[in-house]
């Protein structure tokens, strides 16, 4: 078979399952309907699938587990067919309009024995839900934050939360800030959060430091008088012409991906973190600024609450971002979410409703020999049912 012919046989397959889609009950993404499909897999190591499909006007888009990705255009003389993201067994790709053709006829005939099988047979590790951190940590190694954190800094944390620090963002507010003093800010936070990997020179400058061991985009900030607050602000402000708003990452002290790395940022300190305006004139901008930290992926929590401690320790303003969110991380208080085997972790907890407050996600199968032990903690995502329209009849 060619892969024009190939590609024929599929366009045919998926318009003929597009337009049976219209037979079952779907669901709304905003406006348009959208179906959530989970279907048994005849062959590979993998036995079940998931189909996702979503109708805009006379497009079918459908996106598969085993990472195929397809456009039907009902009506038209158009397909496409993107195979990029699929690792591996192209066979079973291949077969998936087939599988989901034959399931939902199998539904279809049977909804009540179908449903019954799913709930059943569906894996853990292709499901979402939520488990409790410390349920978690105890059938992980390695997975807890307090632990990693250690004790008395773990402590020290909470009873800083409990005593209301973060009740006032006047804890934050720095006056008459400079690059030397944001320098001194981060030669505190390096020393404070070192580790082995880190190769830390602590012979070098606060100034140097920074050079050397930010992203190293910093859009100007070392190119500004050190000592003056006021070309601090006109930088802040983005009145000194650099690249601040196109693509620097001043405040990125720890490099990293763009959920990995470090911030310490400074920042106008009202209700949108940009501009305080002076009490006596309401165009005359204060020269107070709001000093904080950002570093909440799990890879990196443990060193940004070093810092932050440091800071504070040593009398200087400072912030965390989400606190209670960190406190809670740190004694195992919130939830971890679990996504499919098949998704990504990263910013996997976008996936979660935010009443959730997930900060951290994984797969169900790192719990390994433990899988049994976790599974009755576990709360699961309910399924979507697959009904045909009949089925109400």
């Amino acid at each position: 078979m060619t892969h024009q012919e190939l590609l024929d046989a599929q366009r045919k397959k998926f318009l003929k399952l597009a337009k049976l889609l219209d037979t079952f009950w779907n669901g709304l993404y905003g406006s348009d309907p959208k179906w959530e499909i989970v279907y048994p897999v005849r062959s590979g190591k993998v036995r079940w699938g998931r189909c996702y499909a979503c109708r805009y006007k006379n497009i079918t888009s459908f996106g598969f587990s085993n990472g195929l990705q397809v456009g039907v255009y009902l009506g038209e003389d158009k397909f496409d067919f993107d195979f990029s993201h699929v690792l591996i067994n192209y066979r079973s790709m291949l077969e998936s309009a087939d599988d989901v053709l034959d399931w939902l006829n199998v539904v279809e005939k049977d909804p009540a024995a179908a449903n019954r099988r799913i709930a059943l047979e569906y894996p853990p590790d292709y499901r979402m839900g939520i488990i409790p951190r410390s349920v978690a940590e105890r059938y992980v190694p390695g997975l807890s934050i307090g632990k990693a954190l250690g004790k008395a800094k773990s402590k020290e944390f909470s009873d800083i939360f409990d005593s209301g620090y973060f009740d006032n963002n006047e804890n934050a507010f720095c006056e008459d800030m400079t690059a030397n003093k944001f320098f001194e800010y981060c030669r505190i936070a390096y020393i404070a959060s070192e580790e082995k990997r880190d190769h830390l020179n602590k012979s070098l400058s606060a100034r140097e430091m920074y050079d050397e061991y930010s992203d190293g985009r910093y859009g100007a900030l070392l190119d500004i008088d050190p000592d003056s607050p006021k070309q601090f602000l006109d930088w802040l402000d983005g009145k000194i012409p650099c690249e601040r708003h196109g693509g620097d990452h001043p405040w990125e002290i720890k490099r990293g991906g763009n959920s990995t790395h470090i911030d310490l940022y400074v920042c106008r300190p009202n209700d949108h973190d940009w501009f305080l305006v002076d009490k006596k004139s309401k165009s005359k901008p204060s020269l107070t600024v709001k000093v904080g930290l950002r570093g909440h992926h799990i890879g990196r929590i443990v060193e940004t609450v070093k810092m932050f401690l440091a800071i504070k320790k040593a009398g200087l303003p400072i912030w965390i971002s989400d606190p209670k969110s960190v406190r809670n991380r740190i004694l195992g208080l919130d939830w971890i979410g679990i996504i499919p085997e098949y998704d990504y972790l990263h910013y996997g907890w976008q996936e979660f409703p935010g009443e959730f407050d997930i900060a951290d996600v994984m797969h169900f199968s790192e719990f390994g020999r433990n899988r049994r032990h976790a599974l009755p903690f576990v709360s699961w995502k309910p399924l979507s049912p697959i009904l045909p329209k009949k089925f109400e009849q």
